[in-house]
């Protein structure tokens, strides 16, 4: 990256950083605009997904992939939600 691009980088993350902005607020703006452009007609299909990032000295989870109800996996990490929508393909 060349400098004017680094120091918009940095700017972008001044801004980001200090502003007082509502996490809710922000998501409800994307996933209304993604709805308008993805499944303005359909039906609103969502998934959502935990995965477990494995990584040392985070928090420990059940690994919901590796246990059963008799066995019982830990696994080291961060986890990670998303909230996916599906829309169709035309």
């Amino acid at each position: 990256m060349g400098r004017a691009q680094d120091r918009r980088l940095v700017n972008v993350h001044r801004i980001l950083n200090r502003a007082a902005w509502c996490p809710r607020a922000g998501d409800r703006i994307l996933l209304g605009l993604l709805i308008a452009a993805f499944a303005p007609r359909g039906p609103v299909i969502m998934a959502l997904d935990d995965t477990i990032k494995r990584s040392h000295g985070k928090s420990i989870y059940r690994d919901p992939a590796l246990s059963s109800d008799s066995h019982f996996v830990k696994a080291n990490g961060l986890r990670w939600m998303s909230l996916i929508l599906l829309a169709p393909i035309l």
